[in-house]
């Protein structure tokens, strides 16, 4: 019989964050009920890569909840999550997180390994993000059960089958000579007013 993985399924923080923020979807209900669970299995997968600390879980699930919160909007969406992040951070007096933060999202979606500031969270929440989107085929360090349970048991629902590839397809045709904003961590970094890591 294998090992029993205890998953989250719900944070306080990233709660607060989704209730506040619900006008982000733009109306798409479904897909933010997926983006929930995306949120969910990249914060338990980023979970297992960083040692704990009193301030892990909840930087992680900030991290999480605003990391594509924008995506519903505009497939060039990193700058504009990063400053509705720094705006939350602020409201709620978490400022002195905003700069390690704003890296951990600018560099998600970095296709290897980050090595700059802040590298221990950001490191282990590129590797959780790129093994959800992955759909568990590329792993780094993460147990194969841990990504299997999170698949199994956390529902992204439409947000990878049809608000995604929205975005996507809306941005090709507006920005055909920049197709993966997603990928431009240094700019998303300067449009959210921080110095490019």
């Amino acid at each position: 019989m294998g090992e029993v993985i205890d998953l989250i399924s719900t944070h306080p923080l990233a709660e607060e964050i989704l209730q506040v923020h619900q006008d982000h979807a733009l109306g798409d209900e479904r897909g933010w009920a997926g983006y929930r669970g995306h949120l969910y299995r990249v914060f338990n997968l980023a979970r297992a890569l960083v040692v704990n600390d009193p301030d892990r879980d909840d930087k992680l699930a900030i991290a999480a909840a605003f990391h594509d919160i924008d995506s519903f909007a505009s497939l060039n969406y990193l700058g504009r999550s990063i400053r509705t992040m720094d705006a939350w951070l602020l409201r709620t007096g978490r400022g002195a997180w905003a700069a390690e933060l704003a890296v951990v999202v600018a560099h998600h979606h970095r296709l290897t390994s980050y090595q700059g500031p802040f590298s221990e969270l950001t490191e282990a929440f590129r590797q959780a993000d790129l093994a959800e989107v992955s759909q568990g085929l590329i792993r780094s360090q993460l147990p194969r059960e841990l990504v299997h349970a999170v698949r199994q048991n956390i529902d992204v629902g439409s947000y990878f089958t049809r608000t995604v590839p929205a975005a996507i397809g809306r941005h090709v045709l507006r920005h055909p000579i920049d197709p993966i904003p997603i990928l431009r961590a240094r700019r998303a970094l300067r449009e959210a007013g921080k110095t490019p890591t």
